[in-house]
């Protein structure tokens, strides 16, 4: 008797691990276009580190005339993830020669932030401008992953929108998230981040999401 009671504890406690650990996200890869030509690519690889999420954030974006380079950004992220909340960034950008960095860490209900823009303490519930995560669209501030700057954000939910993505025709609901510009952000019905698109000194940029088999060759 006593070893059967064992067993089934043994068991119940193994099964609520697997109940308990969150999916792992699908990776996202990004071609990023400025009216109409390719520049680049934004890319979130998706790993496990015990029950936390790890995500890689990799972006790389270059503008050329006549064939030289004229603009040049690279952001390399990483983000740790338990439980639906934020617990680390470790974050690296050169912005066209500006450099910024960001580190961030959960200390009990608060998030600990040593950035180039700011340093200081924030609630634990606000998340970083990495979109990947579907909450984005529920907040008023957002924490910048490039630097650290907390912001406020209008995001206004447009509508559902049928739109190609990942080599096909998905169903999506747009939002727009309005700071210093205007940002469109899709999301399919499934939670993924599906498209983006946003005007920048006067040029539209678009993200389109490469089909899953050349997101699995990316990675």
């Amino acid at each position: 008797m006593e070893m059967r009671v064992l067993l089934a504890l043994a068991l119940s406690f193994a099964l609520g691990g697997l109940v308990q650990a969150a999916p792992l996200p699908e990776n996202i890869d990004f071609k990023v276009y400025r009216d109409g030509d390719e520049i680049g690519h934004h890319r979130v690889t998706f790993s496990r580190d015990g029950e936390a999420i790890i995500a890689d954030v990799d972006i790389e974006l270059a503008v050329t005339f006549a064939g030289i380079r004229v603009f040049h950004y690279h952001h390399a992220s990483r983000e740790t993830w338990s439980d639906g909340k934020l617990l680390a960034i470790d974050s690296s950008t050169n912005n066209d020669g500006d450099p910024m960095r960001l580190s961030l860490r959960r200390v009990g209900d608060e998030l600990q932030i040593d950035g180039t823009k700011f340093k200081g303490e924030a609630a634990g519930t606000l998340v970083p401008t990495s979109y990947w995560f579907k909450e984005t669209v529920n907040q008023s501030q957002i924490i910048d992953t490039q630097n650290g700057r907390i912001f406020p954000c209008t995001i206004s939910r447009i509508g559902r929108e049928r739109i190609e993505a990942g080599g096909r025709t998905v169903e999506a609901t747009r939002y727009t998230l309005s700071e210093q510009l205007t940002m469109n952000l899709w999301y399919d019905d499934q939670g993924n981040w599906v498209k983006t698109s946003f005007e920048s000194d006067g040029s539209l940029i678009d993200y389109v999401l490469e089909p899953r088999q050349q997101r699995a060759a990316a990675d």
